[in-house]
């Protein structure tokens, strides 16, 4: 068994495998749960939100169209090369 707890937002949640089926199960739960788990000898990790959720957002939103156009010149080495040449 393993918790988590996220320091940003305090989101806790502790997982665990099914030794019958050998599935991870997820859970959320409470912090104090986590206390709880914590104490009779869980490890329990902290992580943090991505700095990106945090940066101020500028530009139009990306579409569909765009995606499709990123993913054809990742699979086109000649484009890649000159858009990578570009930034330089």
């Amino acid at each position: 068994m393993r918790a988590r707890v996220c320091i940003d937002n305090s989101h806790s949640e502790y997982r665990f495998t099914c030794p019958e089926c050998n599935k991870v199960n997820v859970l959320q739960t409470e912090r104090h749960v986590i206390d709880l788990l914590q104490a009779s000898g869980v490890r329990v990790d902290l992580w943090s939100l991505p700095s990106e959720l945090f940066e101020t957002r500028s530009g139009a939103r990306l579409t569909h169209d765009d995606i499709i156009d990123f993913h054809i010149v990742l699979e086109d080495e000649s484009a890649f090369e000159r858009a990578l040449t570009e930034l330089d």
